[in-house]
């Protein structure tokens, strides 16, 4: 049985942590030092959910979660399905169309959902994007994103119908912006520390129409523009701080 936990943040401060202006944008600093902080001082309320487990909604990983609404919305690479589940963790649907038909694929590595419309947003690393309808998840749609990166493996939704995706095969642009519709490329732009990057699962993270994007080694969190990357913000971990050019160095 799978189960995930919802956690409701509280607006909260902590002492050894001071913000500072420089070159524009914030710098964080934040001592590593161990203070005593109890766990409801930052979080509201834990709730656990347990997923309904049936023949049809047996989830072998949890790969991400989208919650929307009344749902919960979960994609299993695995198993190359999208899952939807209640807000009590009750099955509600899924896709799972392997196949080579209309609104079947061969793999998928991520999704979104386009709240204007209603839809949700199935990406192939193969560079397709199949569309279903949010509601009842029938097919609307295939779209090849008009690019010669061979594969992508992330992607998220921009303001205006627009994505960017995140490819590992193309160094210099693995990070790509284009069009929902019509899988026109916009503007393509390089990650910062690429080889870095790779090692993690969740690059993307949207607030308010805005999306950020962070490596787990890098301080600076970027907001994510049609144009480039633009830094939002950066952590200064003082005597703590890891040395990004090192990690890099290992990796090559």
């Amino acid at each position: 049985m799978f189960c995930f936990v919802v956690i409701a943040l509280l607006p909260a401060s902590c002492s050894d942590k001071k913000k500072e202006e420089v070159k524009g944008y914030p710098v964080l600093k934040v001592s590593l030092e161990e203070t005593p902080t109890s766990f409801f001082d930052l979080f509201e309320k834990v709730e656990l959910v347990p997923l309904e487990t049936t023949k049809a909604s047996l989830i072998q990983s949890i790969d991400k979660v989208i919650p929307f609404e009344d749902k919960y919305y979960i994609i299993d690479k695995w198993q190359n399905a999208v899952f939807a589940f209640d807000e009590k963790g009750g099955y509600v649907n899924k896709i799972h169309r392997i196949g080579q038909g209309p609104g079947e694929y061969a793999l998928i590595c991520d999704f979104g959902i386009y709240e204007s419309n209603r839809t949700i947003m199935l990406m192939s690393p193969f560079t397709f994007i199949y569309t279903y309808n949010l509601d009842n998840f029938e097919f609307i749609k295939q779209a090849k994103l008009q690019t010669s990166i061979p594969n992508v493996q992330k992607m998220e939704f921009l303001q205006d119908g627009k994505i960017i995706t995140y490819s590992t095969a193309w160094m210099d642009n693995s990070l790509n912006v284009f069009e929902t519709k019509s899988g026109k490329h916009i503007s393509g732009f390089h990650d910062k520390e690429p080889l870095v990057t790779q090692m993690f699962e969740n690059l993307f993270k949207g607030s308010d129409g805005v999306v950020y994007f962070s490596s787990g080694f890098v301080n600076e969190v970027f907001k994510v523009t049609e144009n480039g990357l633009d830094t939002a913000y950066s952590w200064d971990f003082g005597k703590d701080k890891i040395d990004i050019h090192i990690i890099s160095f290992r990796l090559k």
